[in-house]
This record gives structure tokens, sequence and C-alpha cells, in this order.
């Protein structure tokens, strides 16, 4: 290729990077010409907004301390009721204690004890009797049986509750 046609191409290129260059120039002259009408015409519709937007920025603080604040109760009840499950816990257990201390005792006895049935039969007429005026009833060797085997009775729910509340999550 000869030096004069080099220098015609080389023109060439430089003549069409300024025409893009131009072009450029214009169409950001366009946009921005766009961009200046749709402000003008929002800004009616953005006044009227004013004041709901200054309303909202005071109201997001407000409801940043409020949901603050609800972290703060949600994370002390947390801990309360942490303490609560251990104080049932220890209350599950001392009870569970009693009760096997308490069949331990009527079995050191050895005391015959009713069936269950008539035992409940036999509280049915204590509470009749109870809600009637009568004189005080003698501690006899039955009514401490009947006593011992409702703390027995007592224990084997507890049991069934502990091994409830006891169990590995």
């Amino acid at each position: 290729m000869s030096e004069e046609t080099f220098r015609i191409v080389v023109a060439a290129a430089v003549l069409a990077a300024i025409s893009a260059f131009v072009v450029q120039v214009v169409l950001a002259i366009a946009v921005y010409g766009v961009f200046r009408t749709i402000r003008r015409d929002t800004a009616g519709c953005l006044a009227k907004f004013e004041p709901a937007f200054d309303k909202t920025g005071p109201l997001f603080n407000e409801v940043e301390v409020a949901v603050e604040k609800t972290e703060l109760v949600i994370n002390s009840l947390s801990s309360r009721a942490v303490k609560l499950r251990s104080d049932w816990r220890n209350l599950v257990e001392e009870t569970t204690r009693v009760s096997r201390q308490a069949e331990v005792l009527r079995r050191s006895l050895s005391l015959d004890l009713p069936p269950p049935s008539r035992l409940v039969r036999n509280c049915g007429r204590s509470t009749v009797a109870t809600t009637k005026p009568s004189r005080a009833r003698k501690t006899t060797p039955s009514n401490a049986s009947r006593s011992l085997h409702s703390l027995s009775l007592a224990g084997h729910a507890t049991d069934a509750l502990s091994r409830m509340l006891l169990a590995p999550e």
C-alpha cells in the first residue's frame, strides 16, 4: 500500500471517530432534555407527596425503636422461658424423688392396701363426709395406707411426666 492510500484511510478513520463523538454528544443532550422534561412534569406530583414523605421519616424511626424494644422483650421472655423450664424440671425431679421415698416407706411398712377401685370409692365417701359436719376422724392404719397408696399413684404419674419432660430434645 502506498503512502498516499495510507493517509486517506487514516483520515477516514479519524472522521468516523469524530462523527461518533458528535453523535454521542447530541444523544446526551437529547437524554438530558428528556429527563428535564420528566422532572418538570413530575414536580407537581412530588410536591403533593412531599408532606407524606416528611411524615414517614419519623414513622420509620418510631418503627425502628418499637422493633428494638420488641427484640429486647423477646430476648427477656426467652431467657425466662428457659429458667421456667429449668425450674419445672427441678420440681418434677423433686416430686419424683418424694414419691419414690413414699413408695419405699409404704413397702417398708408392708401394709395391706385396698385395690385402686376401692380407694376411689373411699375417696368419694371421704369427700362426701368432709362436706357434712362431723367429728374429726381418727387416724387409723387403713387411713394411713390409703394416703400412702395415693402417694404411690402420684409417684407413677410424676414418673411418666418426668420421663416426658426430661427426654432429650
